[in-house]
């Protein structure tokens, strides 16, 4: 599953893994998927993308809840229990996202797209703050966490603060998933012409009659 790749994508960008460059392509292949699915199925593919990454992110719980003389199994289910309510952040955004790319159309203004993705960047923060919020908080491993060793590059957080990093990510994730769409689309439709064309000119060449000597 294609979407799933965000989750690990997500995972390996933070601390730990550190390949902080996956943040700016980590959130694509999610909204390339939704993009082509109606909101349910988007949710759905959505949330296994989180439920993989979060898995990852919280492995750390098993290890622990073994150092305490606990049951393994007590971990297990604790992680899958956490992962799965933390996974449905990734679903909503996977949701949002969906049927984007029945929207606009190859060639279209750019304005079009670049409002497209800062929406989609906006719905990412705004859930990244309830995330932190709602049910007492859980604020870890937001996206902007994946820079943290790069000064240069979060320089902006200075007015704008982690979630502003975090959406200037997705930002850029959304920017390159509509890119990607749209390349596609364009690609496809220069397919289909070329073979129309074909098509019509041997038909053509076979209706002609051809004149007398």
């Amino acid at each position: 599953m294609a979407a799933a790749l965000s989750g690990v994508a997500y995972y390996l960008a933070m601390p730990g893994p550190g390949l902080w460059p996956l943040a700016f392509v980590a959130l694509a292949p999610l909204l390339i998927s939704a993009g082509r699915l109606p909101a349910g199925a988007a949710f759905r593919q959505a949330w296994v993308a989180g439920f993989v990454g979060w898995m990852l992110m919280l492995r750390w719980i098993v290890p622990t809840v073994r150092a305490a003389n606990e049951p393994a199994l007590v971990g297990i289910l604790g992680t899958a229990a956490r992962a799965a309510y933390r996974a449905l952040y990734f679903g909503a955004f996977g949701g949002g996202g969906a049927g984007r790319r029945r929207g606009g159309r190859p060639g279209g203004r750019p304005y079009a797209a670049v409002s497209r993705a800062a929406l989609a960047a906006s719905g990412w923060v705004v859930l990244e703050a309830v995330r932190a919020r709602l049910f007492t908080g859980f604020p870890w491993t937001p996206l902007s966490l994946a820079l943290w060793a790069h000064p240069l590059l979060i320089q902006p957080a200075g007015w704008v603060g982690a979630y502003g990093i975090s959406w200037m990510l997705a930002f850029v994730n959304s920017g390159l998933a509509i890119w990607w769409d749209a390349r596609r689309r364009g690609r496809g439709r220069g397919r289909r012409g070329w073979w129309r064309g074909r098509f019509s000119h041997r038909s053509g060449g076979l209706r002609t009659p051809h004149p007398h000597p």
